[in-house]
């Protein structure tokens, strides 16, 4: 049962971790017209401020390194 929880959860985290990853690609393309979604959540932003992209990055890469050492934990053996 833990394996397969872990498995999920790593699917989980891959999502985060993707997120994060447009958060941090978005930040660089501020000053143009873009369109940003927040995955897990059903908000689509149409030109966000700054500040919300970094928020969100940052809270993004919060929950992803958290939810990788959940993963971590449950995959090990005992």
């Amino acid at each position: 049962m833990k394996k397969v929880f872990a498995i999920i959860l790593g699917i989980v985290t891959l999502i985060t971790a993707w997120s994060t990853i447009k958060m941090i690609l978005a930040l660089a393309h501020t000053d143009q017209n873009i369109y940003m979604s927040l995955a897990p959540l059903p908000i689509n932003l149409s030109n966000p401020n700054t500040t919300v992209i970094l928020v969100s990055a940052i809270i993004y890469a919060v929950v992803t390194i958290t939810l990788a050492g959940l993963t971590i934990k449950l995959s090990k053996s005992k």
